[in-house]
């Protein structure tokens, strides 16, 4: 009878308890190793391939310094660099052409739109306000999501962010093992969903992982029931 009663009562808490998802962008709803691909591409096609390779260098050393990428701070210092007055526009053309909507993983909104029948969905992302802002907004992402939550390094930001949720299921889809394994270790309660794409995924990603799922594409979240996170 006890037992019984225990049932009734989790039964009804589960009914009750709401489902928070937050969804990381890059490699995660985005492919944003093909978007690298394709500015370094523009940047040879207008600049020439050894201009080329001096912005990537600025790229890679704002990169290492910030840990993060911003490339509308990465092409002022670059333009400075090289004094030509043109710069910023020829350069910042290349960023405000891409069409990131051709970038997104194939179902990536449907995969949104389908957590969205199970909680709610919010972006949480790092990188520059503007630029990744930017892919965010063209790419249709923010259509679908509930909010965005944006930061230069998102997981300094954790406790803000889950001090707005108390008494939620939080749940945490990222491509970056080491970035859920983080956030499990702060937060004991959260559950983790590794999406098994982009180059920081690891060869062995569906066997090898830190996370409570793995899936191996972004649509794979479609399958996901509401009973799955109560388990």
């Amino acid at each position: 009878m006890i037992r019984e009663i225990f049932r009734f009562i989790n039964y009804r808490y589960f009914l009750h308890m709401k489902l928070v998802f937050f969804v990381d962008v890059d490699n995660t709803l985005l492919n944003n190793d093909q978007i690298k691909v394709e500015i370094k591409a523009s940047l040879t096609r207008i600049l020439g391939k050894q201009e080329a390779e001096h912005f990537w260098q600025h790229h890679d050393s704002f990169r290492e310094y910030a840990k993060l990428v911003d490339f509308p701070n990465i092409t002022r210092t670059y333009c400075a660099e090289i004094n030509e007055k043109t710069c910023s526009v020829v350069v910042g053309n290349i960023f405000n052409g891409i069409e990131f909507s051709q970038s997104l993983y194939p179902q990536a909104l449907e995969a949104i739109t389908h957590l969205k029948t199970l909680g709610r969905a919010f972006v949480f992302s790092e990188g520059d306000m503007i630029y990744q802002r930017r892919k965010i907004e063209k790419s249709g992402i923010a259509e679908v999501v509930d909010g965005i939550f944006l930061f230069e390094h998102k997981l300094n930001h954790l406790d803000e962010i889950i001090a707005q949720f108390q008494g939620d299921r939080f749940i945490f889809i990222d491509d970056r093992d080491d970035k859920l394994l983080e956030i499990k270790q702060r937060i004991s309660s959260a559950l983790t969903i590794v999406v098994c794409q982009g180059h920081y995924a690891k060869e062995d990603c569906p066997a090898n992982h830190s996370a409570n799922f793995v899936v191996g594409s972004v649509a794979e979240l479609r399958q996901f029931s509401r009973e799955t996170f109560f388990h």
